[in-house]
C-alpha cells in the first residue's frame, strides 16, 4: 500500500509513515488493523463504563455511610431508651434525624452492605478506579486517533484504486457485527 501512495499520492507522507511503522502492507492488513482497533475501542468504552459505575456505586456507598454515622448516635439513645414516654419524646425530638438515619441504613441495605462500612477500603479502591479511568481514557484518544487515521488512510486508498481501475475489497463484517436472521 505504501507503494502505491508514494507513486499516485506522494503528499501523503504522514499516511505512508504511518502504514510503515505499523507494517501494514495490504488493504486487507488495513481493514483488519481498522476493526481490530474498533474492537479495541469497544472493549476501552467498555470498561470506562463498569469503572465509572462503580465509582458512582462507591460515592453512593460514602455518602449513605456519612449520613448513618452522622446520626448513628441519635439512633442508638433511642435504642437505649426503655420507657415508653420518654422514648416517644425522643423520637419526636429528633424525627428528621431518625428518618435521615433510616433511610440511609435501608439504602446501604439495598446496595448490598451493612454497617460497619470499611471507608478506607472504599476510598482506596475509588482512588484506583480513578487513575484506571484516567489510562483508559489516554487509550481511548489514542486509538480513536488511529481510527481517524486509519480511514483518512483507507479513503486514499480506496480512491487510488478506483483511480488506477483497480477493484476495492469490501471488508468482511466482523461476526458480532452481522445481522443475525430473525426466527
Amino acid at each position: 500500500l505504501s507503494g502505491l501512495i508514494q507513486k499516485y499520492a506522494p503528499h501523503e507522507t504522514e499516511a505512508i509513515a504511518y502504514l510503515n511503522e505499523h507494517n501494514i502492507q495490504t488493504a486487507e492488513n488495513l481493514d483488519r488493523t481498522l476493526q481490530e482497533t474498533e474492537s479495541r475501542v469497544n472493549i476501552t468504552h467498555a470498561k470506562m463504563a463498569n469503572a465509572e459505575k462503580r465509582m458512582r456505586t462507591i460515592s453512593d456507598i460514602l455518602r449513605v455511610n456519612e449520613t448513618c454515622e452522622k446520626y448513628k448516635e441519635i439512633h442508638d439513645k433511642l435504642q437505649n431508651i426503655w420507657w415508653k414516654g420518654r422514648k416517644e419524646k425522643y423520637k419526636e425530638k429528633h424525627k428528621a434525624e431518625l428518618n435521615a438515619y433510616n433511610r440511609a441504613l435501608r439504602a446501604l441495605k439495598k446496595m448490598g452492605m451493612e454497617l460497619p462500612i470499611d471507608a478506607q477500603a472504599l476510598h482506596h479502591e475509588y482512588a484506583k478506579l480513578k487513575v484506571s479511568h484516567a489510562e483508559l481514557s489516554d487509550d481511548l484518544k489514542s486509538m480513536k486517533q488511529d481510527i481517524v487515521q486509519l480511514d483518512e488512510i483507507r479513503m486514499c486508498v480506496d480512491e487510488l484504486m478506483e483511480q488506477q481501475g483497480m477493484e476495492i475489497p469490501i471488508p468482511e463484517m466482523p461476526e458480532e457485527l452481522e445481522a443475525k436472521p430473525e426466527k
